[in-house]
């Protein structure tokens, strides 16, 4: 017989554990017994007297559902044998009979897809088979879905009515707020800072009853000028006007800012309200003009968009809106900053900075912008530009600042998917005016949070990610604030040579903990660990990644 060291010896009735000779020729071989002969996800078969790994099939898909808010948004548990893909095929008045009945819209190791190109109205039937060693799933996931969702978009500035649907009683509001204008810049070539892009916020909100709502469109920030104000406005962007010379033909201004967006109740007995307000936008505020020479009069950068948003950069730098009122102009050597803000909805008018002589320039100045506007620096030194606006949305709770605020001239959370090609909330560049805000409404059956129509009965949420993670390196221990939400589970640790894992697949696992647990020590080796939290019924969390 063949001996575990690999030596043969004479033929023998039987065989070690682990080993066979199913062929009758006297030669004791490995086994389907012997641990590890095949790897995961292949069978064996050693009928023959040689061991032969087959491939095996995985698994089927299991809780396949969806939801409709604006696109058809597909969720899924995976096998839990091995798999390697999930293949999702989308067909139109008939389920798909096999992975290539249909057109394939995605395959890959997410648990989720969006598929933003199917319509509302349509029977579409979507199936799910998951892949592995080149073999699919023997039986597919089946959904059935004619999606059912209102849209209403908004981008024209100004104010817009309109009356929900019963039949929709979840309403999804995202809002950019208008980009700042640029700064004028000086004899063509001394160019004016940028507009701060426009703030973006989002809330949902729950009513069953038709009623009426109002939103607005941020109007936007110009070049060099006050931002045209009128009372339906929501709130007024702070002007720019950095006059440096006697000639009133010579002015060189720094834009004004943008207005804000958003979505309230209608009618509002005083718009001023805060609490009346689901949605509210940040405007970008006014990119600075370039150095004029200075003289006693104060000079104006450009005007914040508040009710949230960054300070302006450089030393004339306004500062952001926070808490409901506009952000203050930037400093001004001569007569301090600008003024903030006069209630929740205006943003500040900018202040000025006069800059000390610069060689070969002298008398040069710098231009604040106010509400996170930007500012110019001395002389003929790059000018920055404004700073974005944030925003506002509203909870169960009221009104609560989003933290989404833009950085220069784009506007915030412009890789949304429902961010539309002509680019709201745009900054501009010198001598240019910023764009206009925008604001789209989506009516559906079911909230973001949960699937499954018409029950919407089915849980999509996935559960808070851990918080305050740390680690620490002589004892290399990782340590965390566990999940906030209640329906947290477990904590699974996964890592990879190759950078941190993203999904909750991604990688190798390497401990389940239960959800109380706040620490584990990571083993001793050079790798990325990120780390999810799971429900029961198969969400995960954002991976919080272990620096």
């Amino acid at each position: 017989m063949r001996l575990p060291g690999g030596l043969r010896g004479r033929a023998v009735d039987t065989c070690a554990e682990g080993f066979q000779d199913n062929d009758g020729d006297g030669t004791c071989e490995p086994g389907c017994d012997m641990p590890g002969v095949c790897a995961v996800g292949y069978g064996c078969d050693d009928s023959t007297g040689v061991v032969q790994c087959v491939a095996l099939p995985p698994g089927s898909i299991t809780r396949f559902t969806w939801n409709d808010v604006g696109a058809i948004s597909l969720y899924w548990n995976p096998p839990t044998t091995r798999w390697d893909a999930v293949r999702v095929v989308r067909k139109e008045g008939s389920p798909p009979s096999s992975p290539d009945d249909g057109d394939v819209v995605y395959e890959g190791r997410a648990r989720t897809f969006v598929d933003y190109e199917a319509q509302p109205g349509l029977p579409y039937y979507y199936g799910a088979w998951a892949v592995a060693n080149g073999l699919y799933s023997p039986q597919p996931a089946i959904v059935s879905v004619t999606a059912d969702w209102l849209e209403i978009s908004f981008d024209q500035p100004g104010t817009h009515t309109f009356v929900s649907s019963a039949a929709h009683p979840y309403l999804t509001v995202y809002a950019w707020g208008a980009g700042g204008g640029g700064g004028w810049s000086w004899q063509g070539y001394l160019l004016g800072g940028s507009g701060g892009g426009g703030g973006f916020s989002t809330a949902t909100v729950y009513n069953p009853t038709p009623t009426s709502y109002r939103a607005v469109v941020g109007k936007a920030g110009l070049s060099g000028a006050p931002t045209p104000y009128d009372p339906d406005d929501l709130g007024q962007g702070g002007y720019g006007n950095c006059t440096g010379f006697s000639d009133p033909l010579a002015d060189y201004r720094g834009g004004g800012g943008g207005q804000m967006s958003g979505l309230s109740y209608w009618p509002l007995a005083n718009p001023t309200d805060i609490s009346q307000w689901i949605v509210i936008a940040g405007g970008g505020g006014g990119g600075s003009p370039a150095g004029a020479t200075a003289f006693s009069t104060p000079r104006r950068g450009g005007g914040g968009g508040g009710p949230a948003g960054q300070d302006g950069e450089g030393a004339g730098g306004g500062k952001g809106g926070a808490n409901g009122i506009g952000g203050s102009g930037g400093a001004d050597d001569l007569h301090g900053p600008g003024n903030p803000g006069a209630s929740w909805a205006n943003g500040g008018h900018g202040g000025a900075s006069n800059a000390r002589p610069v060689t070969g320039r002298t008398g040069f100045s710098r231009c604040g912008g106010g509400g996170g506007g930007g500012s110019a620096a001395p002389g003929l030194v790059e000018i920055s530009g404004g700073g974005g606006g944030g925003g506002y949305a509203r909870d169960a709770d009221g009104i609560v600042n989003v933290t989404a605020a833009a950085t220069g001239q784009q506007a915030a959370i412009s890789d949304h998917p429902f961010y539309p090609s002509h680019l709201p909330g745009r900054g501009g560049g010198s001598d240019e005016d910023g764009n206009p805000g925008y604001v789209l409404v989506i009516e559906s059956r079911c909230g973001p949070e949960w699937g499954g129509p018409p029950s919407c009965l089915d849980d999509i949420r996935p559960p808070e990610p851990l918080t305050d993670v740390a680690h620490d390196p002589n004892l290399n221990v990782v340590s965390w604030t566990p999940s906030a939400s209640s329906d947290a589970s477990g904590v699974v640790i996964r890592r990879s040579s190759a950078g941190y894992p993203q999904l909750p697949d991604d990688g190798e696992l390497v401990v389940d903990l239960p959800a109380t647990a706040t620490s584990f020590q990571l083993p001793d080796d050079d790798a990325y660990y990120s780390i999810f939290v799971y429900d029961a019924v198969g969400n995960f969390s954002a991976p919080a990644h272990v620096n």
